[in-house]
C-alpha cells in the first residue's frame, strides 16, 4: 500500500483535497471580480485574466466532483488548473502597479543600473539620486530619525545582481520578484511528487493564494519572495548538502532576513542529515563561499562601505513602523528607548535556541515558526518579515506528518499508543514549562527583558523633548474637509552633553485608517529649536499627507532617540471653497508630480514647466499656437454655498511677451486669451472669464450655451444668477475648471505664471 493511499484511508485526504479545489476555485472567482473592478469592460488584458480565472475555477469545480480512474491524472489535472489562474492573475494585475512600488526595489534597481555602468552602489552617496531616477512618490520613502530618508543600499550583493536584467532592458523589476513567487508552485509540486505526497499540494496552493498579500507585495515591489524561494530550495535539496548550502548562501546573499533562522536550521540539518561536524563545516563553508561570490565585486571596490551598509541594517536609524509590539513605543503610548527592542529580540532569539536544543525531539519542525515570535519584539516589524514563513511550513508539513505517523506507529508497536489530541497537548504543556531547564530559561529571559524594558522606560522619561500644546488648526492650502496646518508648542531642556539646539520632525497617526505606515509626515518651514519653549507652525510635507478633519489623531515629534507625543480629538476648520486653488504644493520641473485635485492638459509635450508654489505655462517657439491649461476635472464645488456666502476669487498673475513682463490688462495682449473657463455638462455650456480688454465688466452672451465675463474675478453670486438665467444646473453638471492661455498670433512668445487663485475677502 502506497503512502498516499495510507494517508487517504486514515484521514480522508482525498475528500479534503477535493474540498481544497472548491476553495481555490472560489478564490479565483473572488480575485476575478477584483480584477474586473479595476480593469472594467474594455481593458483586454484584464478581461483575458478574468476569463482564465473563471475557466480555471470551473475546471477545479468539475475536478472536485469527477472520479478519475487514474489518481496520477487527477493530481496532474488539478495542477494544470491551478497554474494558469495564478499566471493570469499576475499578468493582469501587473498593469495596475507602478514600476517601483517601494523605495527598496527602486534602490535595488538603480544600484543594478549603476553597477552595469561601472559604479559601485555601496559607496555612499552613489545611490542618493535613486529618488529622481525612479520618480518614486515622496510618500514611498523611508524617513530617518534625524531627517532625510534612506538613500543607500542596505542589502547584500545579490539584491543588485538579480535586477541587472530589469535595469539593462528597462522593464519593471517587480516581474523578477513575481517570477520567484510563481516559482513556489512548481517547486512545491516537484517536492511533493518527489516524496510521494502530492495529496498535500492543493492545501499548499490554497495557503499560498489565500495569503493574498504575498501576491500584492510581489507586484508592489516587496522583494522577500526571492529569499524565501532560495530557502525553500535549500530545504528541498537538504540531502544534497552542498547544493542546499549554495541555495542558503543565495538566500542570505539577497537579504539578511534569513539570518534569524540559520542557527536553528543548521542544528536541524546536523541532527537530521549531516550528522558529523565535518559535513557541517563543509556546509557552512559552501554557503559562505556562495555569499562571498555574489558580494565580491562590491567588497573589492569598497569593503568598508559594503560592510557598513550590509552589517548595519539591523539597527539602521529609521523611524518606527510596522505591526509589532513596538507600536506602543513609536506612537507614544508606552515610550521606551529603541535599544530595548533590539535587546529583547536578541534575548528571545537566544532563549528559543537553547529551548530548541534541549527539546529537539519534540520541537524538531517548530523552528520554522520561531521567526514570527522573534520579530514580534523587533523595533521595526514589517508584514513581509513574517508573511513568508508559512511557505516553508507548508513545504515541510508532509515531512512533519511522516515523523508524526512514524512516532505514533512506534508507540503502537510498543503498546504505548496514546490519543493525540489538543487535550493531550494541554496536559503535557505544564510539564514542559515546569521542566527545570526550560522553565529556568523562560524565567531568566522574562526577568532580563523586563529589567531592560524598565530601564529603557526610565531613560525615556528623561527625554529632553516634549510637546506642551497644539492649537490654531488651519487650512491655508484650502483642501476641503482637511487640516493643513497647526501650531505646536515644544519644550526642549537638554541635559549635560546634549546639543543646545536640534532639528525636529513630525508625523501624525490618525484614529481612523492607518494611512501610510510612516504616518502623515508634517514639518515647519524652519525645524530648528533651541532651549526652552518654541512654537512651530507645521504643514503637510506632500499632497498625500493631508489630515482629514473631525477624526482623532496623535502628533509625534522626534529627533534621533528623542520623542514626544500629543493626542487630539477631532478638529474642523470649516472650509467649503475650491480644493487647493493656488497650487501651493510643490511639483518638480518635469511635471510628474501633480498637486492634489489638479490635472494638466498641455497641447504639446515639454512646452510647459512647473515650479514650487505656482505653475508656469508657456508657448516658447514661434509658429506654435497653443491652448495651455491646468484643470480640475469634476470639481466637488458646492456653488450654491459659495454664492450664498458671496465668495469671490481673483487671479494674481504675471504675463510675459518675448520675456518682457507686462500687465495682464494691457492692450498689447489683444491676441492672447487669458483667464478661466468653467465648463458645464461636459462641454455643452461654459462661462469664459478673460482679462478686461473690452473696457467693461458687463457679461456678454456669446451664444445660448456660453457667457463671456471680461474680468478675472469669479463672483459666485453672479455666476449662480447667470447660470440660472441660462438653465445651467451648477450643482450637478460643473465638470471642469480650467486656467488657460491661448495664443492667437504666430509671432509671439508668451508665458504666464499663475501665482495664486486667491479668495477676495469681504
Amino acid at each position: 500500500m502506497s503512502s498516499d493511499t495510507e494517508i487517504s484511508g486514515k484521514v480522508g485526504v482525498t475528500i479534503l483535497r477535493k474540498a481544497s479545489m472548491i476553495a481555490i476555485g472560489s478564490f479565483y472567482i473572488f480575485v476575478g471580480n477584483q480584477l474586473w473592478g479595476q480593469g472594467g469592460y474594455i481593458n483586454l488584458i484584464s478581461l483575458f485574466g478574468l476569463f482564465v480565472l473563471l475557466l480555471s475555477a470551473a475546471f477545479l469545480f468539475i475536478f472536485a466532483f469527477y472520479g478519475f480512474g487514474n489518481e496520477k491524472w487527477e493530481k496532474r489535472a488539478m495542477f494544470l488548473a491551478v497554474v494558469p489562474g495564478i499566471i493570469a492573475m499576475f499578468i493582469s494585475f501587473s498593469q495596475f502597479y507602478p514600476a517601483f512600488g517601494t523605495d527598496e526595489i527602486a534602490i535595488d534597481n538603480y544600484s543594478a543600473y549603476l553597477f552595469i555602468h561601472g559604479v559601485n552602489p555601496y559607496i555612499y552617496p552613489n545611490v542618493a539620486k535613486f529618488f529622481r531616477f525612479s520618480g518614486l512618490p515622496g510618500s514611498y520613502i523611508t524617513p530617518l530619525l534625524k531627517g532625510g530618508h534612506v538613500n543607500y543600499i542596505q542589502y547584500p550583493g545579490l539584491s543588485v545582481l538579480l535586477f541587472i536584467p530589469s535595469a539593462l532592458f528597462s522593464f519593471p523589476p517587480f516581474y523578477i520578484v513575481s517570477a520567484f513567487y510563481l516559482a513556489m508552485f512548481p517547486i512545491t509540486y516537484y517536492y511533493f511528487k518527489k516524496i510521494n505526497k502530492l495529496d498535500f499540494f492543493p492545501y499548499a496552493a490554497l495557503i499560498y493564494m489565500v495569503n493574498i498579500n504575498a501576491i500584492y507585495y510581489a507586484l508592489g515591489g516587496v522583494t522577500d519572495a526571492v529569499w524565501i524561494t532560495f530557502f525553500a530550495l535549500s530545504y528541498i535539496f537538504r540531502k544534497n548538502y552542498i547544493l542546499s548550502a549554495i541555495f542558503l548562501g543565495l538566500a542570505f546573499g539577497f537579504k539578511q532576513t534569513i539570518l534569524v533562522i540559520i542557527p536553528f536550521y543548521l542544528l536541524f540539518l546536523y541532527r537530521e542529515e549531516l550528522r558529523t561536524y565535518k559535513k557541517l563545516f563543509k556546509y557552512i563553508l559552501a554557503g559562505g563561499v556562495t555569499f562571498l561570490i555574489v558580494n565580491l565585486p562590491f567588497i573589492i571596490t569598497g569593503p568598508l562601505s559594503w560592510a557598513t551598509s550590509v552589517l548595519g541594517i539591523a539597527t539602521q536609524p529609521v523611524i518606527g513602523n510596522g505591526i509589532g509590539i513596538s507600536i506602543l513605543s513609536f506612537t507614544g503610548f508606552f515610550p521606551v528607548e529603541i535599544f530595548v527592542y533590539y535587546f529583547v529580540t536578541l534575548i528571545v532569539f537566544m532563549a528559543l535556541f537553547v529551548i530548541y536544543f534541549r527539546n529537539y525531539d519534540r520541537m524538531k519542525y517548530s523552528f520554522l515558526a520561531f521567526p514570527v515570535l522573534i520579530f514580534f519584539f523587533y523595533y521595526r516589524l514589517l508584514l513581509n518579515y513574517i508573511m513568508y514563513w508559512p511557505f516553508i511550513m507548508v513545504i515541510a508539513f508532509p515531512d512533519y506528518y511522516d515523523s508524526l505517523v512514524s512516532r505514533v506507529s512506534e508507540m503502537a508497536d510498543n503498546n504505548k499508543r496514546r490519543k493525540v489530541s489538543f487535550q493531550n497537548f494541554t496536559n503535557k504543556l505544564p510539564k514542559f514549562i515546569k521542566s527545570r531547564t526550560t522553565g529556568s530559561i523562560i524565567l531568566i529571559a522574562i526577568l532580563i527583558s523586563s529589567g531592560v524594558t524598565y530601564y529603557g522606560y526610565v531613560e525615556e522619561t528623561h527625554n529632553p523633548l516634549a510637546i506642551v500644546s497644539i492649537n490654531s488648526f488651519g487650512n491655508p492650502y484650502n483642501i476641503r474637509n482637511s487640516i493643513t496646518s497647526m501650531n505646536v508648542t515644544l519644550n526642549y531642556h537638554p541635559q549635560q552633553g546634549q546639543s543646545s539646539s536640534i532639528p525636529v520632525f513630525f508625523r501624525i497617526y490618525m484614529g481612523i485608517g492607518g494611512g501610510s505606515g510612516n504616518g502623515l509626515l508634517w514639518g515647519p518651514i524652519n525645524n530648528n529649536i533651541g532651549v526652552g519653549k518654541t512654537t512651530l507652525t507645521i504643514y503637510p510635507l506632500d499632497y498625500t499627507e493631508f489630515l482629514p478633519d473631525n477624526i482623532s489623531f496623535r502628533v509625534i515629534v522626534y529627533y534621533g532617540n528623542y520623542q514626544s507625543s500629543f493626542a487630539e480629538n477631532g478638529k474642523a476648520v470649516g472650509y467649503y471653497g475650491l480644493n487647493n486653488p493656488g497650487i501651493f504644493f510643490p511639483v518638480n520641473q518635469s511635471g510628474t508630480l501633480v498637486p492634489y485635485g489638479w490635472n494638466y492638459f498641455p497641447d504639446a509635450k515639454n512646452m510647459y514647466s512647473f515650479s514650487p508654489g505656482n505653475v508656469t505655462m508657456s508657448i516658447n517657439t514661434h509658429g506654435h499656437r497653443g491652448n495651455y491649461s491646468r484643470s480640475v476635472n469634476n470639481p466637488d464645488i458646492n456653488v450654491s454655498r459659495l454664492a450664498n456666502n458671496n465668495v469671490k476669487y481673483i487671479i494674481l498673475a504675471k504675463l510675459y511677451l518675448n520675456t518682457n513682463e507686462t500687465n495682464i490688462n494691457s492692450s498689447v495682449i489683444t491676441n492672447i486669451s487669458f483667464g478661466i473657463n468653467l465648463t458645464f455638462d461636459y462641454g455643452k455650456m461654459y462661462m469664459l472669464f478673460e482679462s478686461n480688454s473690452t473696457g467693461t465688466n458687463a457679461p456678454q452672451m456669446l451664444s445660448q450655451s456660453a457667457i463671456l465675463i471680461p474680468s478675472l474675478i469669479l463672483n459666485f453670486t453672479e455666476i449662480y444668477k447667470l447660470a440660472q438665467s441660462m438653465s445651467f444646473n451648477l450643482q450637478s453638471s460643473l465638470t471642469n475648471l480650467r486656467f488657460f492661455i491661448n495664443e492667437r498670433n504666430d509671432n509671439l512668445s508668451v508665458s504666464a505664471s499663475f501665482y495664486d487663485l486667491k479668495e477676495v475677502l469681504q
